[in-house]
């Protein structure tokens, strides 16, 4: 069942590894489960962000009060610098990163996301949330996090890595993706200690939010194409690399969410 709790799901010895790590940060916002039936949603930031930052995105795409959808914050634990100034002004920080962008990093990462890096610690930690904190029916990301989100969502990382039967949500959604080039040739450290590539495209029902003046816009649609088609939905907003206000008087964005959320509710 892939809306069954994460720790049912899992292998004792995976289960026993996590519980051994403190993952709690202060920044986390878990909110109640909300009515019966409420759609819960896990949100990841972008890089140089933060829950700041995540809690007006979700608000100006209206999920909580026009969807119904509970929405728990998580950020990353690494600090960086703001994304833009615009973030700056909006949060007073600290703001935090998933996975690095050094170019370094970013060669090492197309290769091999080994067992002690950052990305690889970023994966555990949302598994560690979801085991405590979960069951969720589906999972967001923006920008960076939106890559974390489709790694996450791929066999390799849920059964390879975690050693679990299914994915623990039902849906992702992934708005204004960026940084996804790498994907196709991530090779994800497994449980047995081996490397394995990612397991593509993801058999997920998906909904992408592109902006069109967004100069990661290629990126947001190279990122479509990794999902699979029949299960993929794509809605490109009249934006940049932002979720802003007038996104909760976009009707046919409401629409597409709407519609979205009621296929995945079936």
């Amino acid at each position: 069942n892939p809306g069954a709790s994460y720790a049912s799901a899992m292998g004792a010895e995976q289960s026993a590894s996590l519980e051994k790590e403190d993952y709690e940060k202060e920044g986390d916002r878990h909110f109640s489960r909300g009515s019966p039936g409420q759609l819960r949603l896990l949100c990841l930031h972008g890089y140089g962000s933060n829950n700041d930052i995540t809690g007006l995105q979700t608000t100006n795409l209206r999920l909580a009060t026009r969807h119904g959808v509970s929405c728990d914050l998580l950020q990353a634990t690494k600090e960086t610098d703001a994304q833009d100034e615009i973030l700056e002004l909006l949060s007073s920080g600290p703001f935090y990163t998933w996975f690095d962008f050094g170019w370094r990093a970013w060669v090492a990462y197309e290769h091999e996301a080994k067992a002690g890096g950052l990305l690889v610690a970023s994966l555990r930690r949302v598994m560690w949330y979801i085991e405590k904190h979960g069951p969720y029916d589906g999972i967001f990301g923006f920008s960076q996090g939106a890559v974390l989100v489709s790694i996450l969502s791929t066999s390799t990382c849920w059964r390879g890595l975690f050693g679990l039967d299914a994915c623990p949500w039902r849906f992702a959604i992934c708005a204004n993706a960026g940084g996804t080039s790498f994907i196709k040739g991530l090779r994800l450290a497994q449980a047995d200690g081996e490397s394995c590539a990612l397991s593509l495209p993801i058999s997920l029902p998906s909904l992408h939010l592109v902006g069109r003046w967004d100069f990661h816009a290629r990126a947001s649609r190279q990122l479509v194409s990794q999902y699979d088609g029949s299960l993929a939905t794509v809605y490109t907003h009249a934006h940049a690399h932002e979720l802003p206000m007038p996104l909760a008087h976009d009707h046919a964005l409401f629409e597409t969410i709407r519609d979205f959320l009621r296929a995945v509710s079936l």
